[in-house]
């Protein structure tokens, strides 16, 4: 039992140290340089020709829109997007929509056998 609790330490530190002597396969060298890129020679993953370069003002770049909910009240709105560090620059613009939600009402069945609930359930569904 000892020799094999030796042999199974020689195996686990030979196959600990053998890529030190050995050396990084051809596939891990390189990947694995050991120096990270710089930032010019990376590649923007966005189209080149769009026409919106780095330094376009915001009247160049395209919209975009995004709806924010629950805010009580449209002044509400504006000190939250007046808290905000660019929202000048970002040309911000406010509306206030309303919709109507579809009345909510809630229907309290007292405990009953199973049957005659689910009958009432039935009823109170064809009401309306």
């Amino acid at each position: 039992m000892r020799w094999l609790a030796l042999v199974l330490v020689l195996v686990s530190i030979a196959i600990y140290y053998l890529p030190d002597f050995v050396g990084p396969s051809g596939g891990m060298a390189n990947v694995a340089s050991g120096s990270l890129p710089r930032v010019a020679s990376l590649k923007s993953p966005g189209p080149a020709d769009s026409g919106v370069g780095p330094g376009a003002p915001a009247d160049e770049s395209e919209m975009s829109c995004a709806r924010l909910g629950w805010i009580e009240t449209a002044e509400r709105a504006r000190s939250l997007v007046d808290s905000q560090p660019l929202a000048e620059e970002a040309g911000f613009r406010i509306e206030e929509v309303e919709r109507e939600l579809a009345p909510l009402h809630w229907v309290l069945i007292p405990p009953q056998p199973e049957a005659v609930a689910l009958s009432q359930f039935r009823d109170i569904q064809r009401q309306g």
